[in-house]
């Protein structure tokens, strides 16, 4: 059954911008310090891992031939402040912010739904002078449960008062996609530097590219119009 799309809900981290390729860096640059390699297969493991079982400064400290002579703590302040330094000079990823105004021009309500905490999130939308192109905010700490939950998109398809069947979502890694899934919304995922050596079969369509991506289509796909 054809439904009239209503709204677009976007990721943040992984599709607006990436922190995660920043402290994918960020630590890489802590592991090079000691003469280490941080692989990206490696890094994978603790993408929105909810078992937080993947720890790099413990990994490093196994792998460096220092360890006697590091702490622990020296690593995380090393890599905080790298990550720091990169964060605050992140820009919206290639296409995207197009892609939002696209949405906005056909009358589609858009919404942000993420994994990071409310204040986080609206420091860098402000940053990056993009906040006014949303017409819903629903993050990590304004429900009781993040992703692979529904809870983020469920309390923000109440926000923007529209019905699953009604909104599409852009996400970029699988516990976002599993949680836009069990909210029973359409799935676009969005593969990113990071992302796209993950598992995103479970999304209802993956592109690689947002510059070869049509909305259109997307649009006539799903409402038949």
């Amino acid at each position: 059954m054809k439904h009239k799309i209503r709204a677009a809900i976007f990721d943040f981290d992984g599709i607006i911008i990436s922190s995660k390729v920043a402290e994918y860096e960020s630590w890489k640059r802590v592991f090079n310090a000691y003469n280490c390699n941080l692989s990206i297969k490696k890094w994978v493991k603790i993408i929105d891992n909810p078992m937080g079982e993947f720890d790099p400064a413990q990994i490093l400290f196994k792998e460096c031939k220092y360890r006697d002579k590091i702490k622990i703590e020296d690593i995380d302040y090393l890599r905080r402040n790298v990550y720091e330094s990169l964060r605050n000079g992140l820009r919206p990823l290639p296409g995207i912010v197009n892609l939002i105004k696209e949405c906005s021009t056909k009358e589609l309500l858009v919404g942000l739904g993420s994994n990071g905490k409310h204040d986080n999130v609206i420091f860098h939308l402000t940053r990056l002078k993009i906040i006014n192109l949303f017409n819903g905010i629903t993050c990590r700490d304004d429900v009781e449960n993040k992703k692979p939950a529904p809870d983020i998109y469920n309390a923000l398809l109440k926000k923007l008062k529209v019905k699953s069947s009604e909104a599409i979502v852009f996400e970029d890694s699988p516990p976002g996609i599993s949680a836009a899934k069990a909210a029973n919304l359409y799935c676009v995922a969005i593969p990113n530097p990071i992302t796209k050596y993950m598992d995103l079969i479970e999304a209802d369509k993956i592109i690689k590219r947002i510059k070869t991506f049509s909305l259109d289509n997307l649009l006539i796909e799903i409402s038949g119009s």
